[in-house]
């Protein structure tokens, strides 16, 4: 078994791709060879002082694969921009975003550049639509987690506090999730395992709406969702707490359970306070 060391990207339509073949060595340069073939690897300076005898179009799609390669993630940015502004066909239009997008994801981890994210947040060729948008958000989030704690927050907090009616997107783990349940989560985990403190201005506005609930048609509907999306907050552990008592009222104990449940995984400070033997006492019920 053997390591590897770097991954190049072939880029010739003559060479089938994944290239199938074993890498030789002959006098000092490389070579691949298949079924196909045999093609030499030259270094990526040799392929850039090569680009000027090609197309416009050829040259900026070749400048932005060897940027790439070589992290220099905005250049590899402004090529693909070009090409894709000079682009009129629907199909490859898509193609060319997706390889944008695959750029700056890739950025966004090598670099962690929190200046980086939100230059790509402003481009709308990169993230045409909103669930684009989102799902690049909460990568850059999860990436910006593993170091700085802060800016992840902040993105989180973003998604959190935009208005949604339940959308959905892909996650970094490649699941179909709620975006302000899974921000929420992701917010808690930082929270309560203290790498972020809690927002007093958020702390105040749920209060709030939690004291509106009971004036809205479905206060039960209501206090679900702040309960959900908003488990961030400490103070979302009172609408979780209402929801079990209009559960006991309304002698649906297994409802009660599940609320009492979620609000103690929602708040671990809150297991000296509450017994879980309740919970198994409402579960008997």
């Amino acid at each position: 078994k053997g390591t590897v060391i770097k991954k190049c990207k072939v880029w010739d339509d003559r060479i089938p791709e994944p290239v199938p073949g074993n890498l030789f060595l002959s006098r000092g340069d490389l070579f691949v060879g298949g079924t196909w073939g045999y093609a030499g690897l030259e270094p990526y300076e040799v392929s850039l002082a090569a680009l000027d005898s090609l197309g416009i179009r050829e040259q900026l799609l070749r400048r932005a694969m060897i940027s790439h390669a070589l992290g220099n993630y905005v250049e590899a940015l402004d090529s693909l921009k070009k090409v894709l502004a000079s682009t009129s066909d629907e199909a490859a239009r898509e193609s060319l975003r997706a390889e944008l997008l695959l750029v700056a994801q890739e950025a966004a981890a090598s670099t962690k550049d929190t200046k980086f994210i939100r230059r790509v947040l402003e481009e709308p060729d990169l993230l045409p639509t909103r669930a684009h948008r989102t799902a690049f958000v909460l990568r850059s989030a999860e990436i910006l987690g593993k170091e700085s704690h802060e800016d992840a927050a902040r993105l989180y907090r973003e998604l959190a506090a935009e208005p949604s009616a339940g959308d959905l997107v892909v996650s970094p783990e490649g699941a179909y999730v709620d975006v302000q349940v899974y921000a929420s989560d992701a917010l808690r985990e930082l929270i309560v395992t203290g790498r972020v403190k809690t927002s007093p201005g958020e702390e105040e506005k749920v209060t709030a709406w939690i004291e509106g609930a009971f004036g809205a048609e479905n206060p039960v509907a209501r206090l679900s969702t702040i309960a959900l999306r908003y488990s961030h907050v400490p103070a979302a552990s009172a609408a979780s707490a209402h929801l079990v008592r209009l559960a006991e009222e309304a002698k649906d104990f297994a409802a009660a359970a599940n609320h009492l449940e979620r609000m103690l995984a929602d708040d671990p400070s809150l297991g000296g306070i509450v017994n879980p033997s309740v919970v198994n006492h409402l579960d008997d019920a």
